[in-house]
């Protein structure tokens, strides 16, 4: 025997939505502009881009969750004091060179000792899988992964979190 429902009122249509290239790609290009200075967490340019996409929020209709803003203070650890001196020592078989403090630096996430053994460079440890042309415009670049083809079993790992321009030694 059917079942009806108690309220008759019909299903709701599902909502599609497909991404809109050219407003992406505007917005990303906003947000990576030289004046923001890219993703330093205490800089006055991150206000910018906070605001900057508050804006866009609400030009998409968009409703904050609580409040009357979509903008919503948190604490943050940023930086570390070190307990005591830091040094970094890349050693090759008898021959160890010694890495200045200014040339790396120790994350919150960091823990005191010492380690021993194979390491390897790792970039970034990031990825990126490869998107499907639309619209006529051309497919994203092919993929990448930092991790491919690399043996990290028993070996430290150590990847790049900032990027330096300039002349290299």
């Amino acid at each position: 025997m059917p079942v009806e429902r108690a309220d008759a009122s019909p299903s709701p249509t599902p909502v599609t939505w497909a991404p809109d290239r050219a407003r992406l790609q505007a917005d990303i290009a906003a947000l990576a502009r030289d004046e923001l200075r890219g993703r330093f967490t205490l800089s006055p340019e991150l206000a910018q881009a906070a605001e900057y996409l508050a804006q866009r929020h609400r030009a998409l209709g968009l409703e904050p969750v609580a409040g009357d803003s979509f903008l919503a203070d948190f604490s943050i650890s940023v930086g570390v004091r070190a307990s005591q001196p830091v040094s970094l020592q890349v050693v090759r078989g008898e021959r160890a060179t010694e890495i200045a403090g200014a040339e790396f630096s120790i994350s919150p996430q960091t823990a005191s000792g010492e380690v021993q053994g194979p390491a390897v460079f790792v970039g970034y440890a990031a990825a990126s899988e490869s998107t499907p042309a639309a619209d006529g415009a051309p497919a994203d670049a092919t993929p990448y992964d930092d991790l491919a083809g690399l043996d990290l079993k028993g070996r430290s790992r150590s990847c790049c979190s900032t990027l330096r321009v300039g002349p290299t030694r």
